[in-house]
């Protein structure tokens, strides 16, 4: 529903600013930067973790071509980013037979980290402004992070009490192929800076285990150089 409220805010844009302005030229190269945000419940399903959520900021260039008010190009970004889950799990064991007690807390963390994507992109320019659609293909890295803490306590056969802890702790880091679509628009400022947002869906998933490893609605805000 936010992404149809945001696109219709842009065709209202649209609308308003068309007539009073020349057709822009989108045509030709063009390089940039973004920043954004992303989020979902993509780390869930795959670690154990509550909804993610985080920035990031990445790089990107393409080519468009144009014949009349269509527009037809290739788009490329690399972003780094800080999209974390976290997740905390206690469990309390007793034993029926034995004064035996342990709590064993697990502490699940995932992070998105970075995250690339190669993609076409068909669009309709009126005036200054270039809307279109874009999907493709897409990679992201996902590091994990889980610290199992048990606390015990019992009592021996000679009636000595005991207590302790153990703390253990794994790492992983996972490479995911997926893909990603969404739309966006674009404002030419003048000749050859652009303004842009882009509402995305990123779908990856670990190519071995074939798990869901990230789903995440990604907004983001940019400016562009074209040559």
């Amino acid at each position: 529903m936010k992404t149809k409220m945001i696109f219709a805010a842009l065709l209202l844009a649209v609308a308003f600013a068309t007539p009073a302005m020349a057709q822009h030229d989108y045509s030709g190269p063009w390089v940039g930067m973004n920043i954004g945000q992303g989020s979902g419940d993509g780390l869930k399903d795959a670690f154990n973790v509550e909804n993610a959520k985080g920035k990031f900021v990445g790089f990107g260039a393409g080519y468009d071509w144009q014949r009349g008010n269509v527009v037809f190009g290739i788009v490329g970004n690399i972003s780094g980013a800080r999209i974390n889950g976290e997740r905390t799990v206690s469990t309390l064991y007793q034993s029926s037979d034995s004064d035996y007690t342990s709590r064993t807390t697990v502490d699940t963390k995932a992070t998105l980290d970075r995250f690339y994507t190669l993609r076409g992109r068909l669009g309709y320019v009126a005036g200054p402004w270039l809307l279109y659609g874009t999907g493709g293909i897409a990679s992201a890295r996902v590091k994990t992070g889980r610290i199992y803490t048990d606390r015990y306590s019992y009592t021996d056969n000679g009636g000595n009490p005991h207590s302790g802890v153990d703390v253990s702790e794994s790492k992983q880091m996972l490479n995911t192929t997926g893909w990603v679509f969404g739309v966006g628009a674009e404002y030419a400022i003048n000749t050859n800076w652009r303004a842009k947002m882009e509402v995305l869906n990123l779908q990856v998933q670990d190519s071995y285990y074939a798990r869901g490893v990230a789903q995440f609605r990604i907004i983001q805000a940019g400016v562009e150089y074209k040559f």
